[in-house]
């Protein structure tokens, strides 16, 4: 069904790499994550915000961003990953640094009002983004991001099977780590409570 063995390859191999990262540093930035080599550019392309405006990833430049990108038909690991971020935003102490972004890879279905509605379901900080299938594929590759169309079933129902991971982009729009949704719940928001602890007002 929805992503097994692409996202459990791909989330242990991140973690691996997290450890790696780990060993070689006695101060990770992020002990709960997999940490990438150097930071990663992720291109500042038009998408699409839930008042069918065009905007793009930079408008959230000067706050790091926790990015998941999926559909709001998904029956199972979207909405469990975005509880999951649901859960962690909430016991952040510095939330207003920190930005919860939704892209769906799905534009077909996730008109903006849609979208809205999924990503405030979770909580009215988040933000929904889509935008044109070469757009999100410009998006995705430097994530590392698989994903793919199922056939469509007799109702005219389709699946995306996906990669199910948070993609963490720095203050700078950097892709600099990577969580397991579900993975050790609390560590999260602990990593970046102690991350934005200095710049607490």
């Amino acid at each position: 069904m929805f992503p097994s063995r692409l996202t459990t390859a791909l989330a242990l191999a991140l973690l691996l790499g997290a450890c790696a990262q780990s060993a070689s540093t006695d101060k990770p930035q992020f002990p709960h994550a997999a940490i990438t080599p150097a930071p990663v550019a992720v291109p500042a392309l038009s998408l699409e915000n839930t008042a069918g405006k065009l905007t793009s990833l930079d408008q959230f430049k000067g706050k790091w961003v926790w990015l998941y990108m999926g559909y709001t038909s998904c029956p199972d690991v979207c909405p469990a990953a975005m509880s999951y971020l649901a859960h962690e935003y909430k016991l952040l102490k510095n939330p207003i640094l920190v930005q919860g972004v939704f892209v769906s890879v799905d534009p077909k279905r996730d008109t903006p009002k849609k979208l809205g509605e999924w990503a405030h379901f979770y909580d009215a900080h988040f933000v929904g983004l889509t935008g044109d299938k070469t757009t999100i594929a410009a998006i995705a590759k430097p994530l590392g991001f698989g994903y793919s169309f199922d056939p469509p079933d007799k109702t005219g129902f389709y699946g995306v099977e996906h990669t199910n991971l948070v993609f963490v982009l720095d203050p700078q729009g950097r892709y600099v780590a990577t969580y397991v949704p579900g993975d050790q719940p609390g560590m999260m928001a602990q990593d970046f409570n102690a991350l934005t602890k200095e710049k607490a007002s």
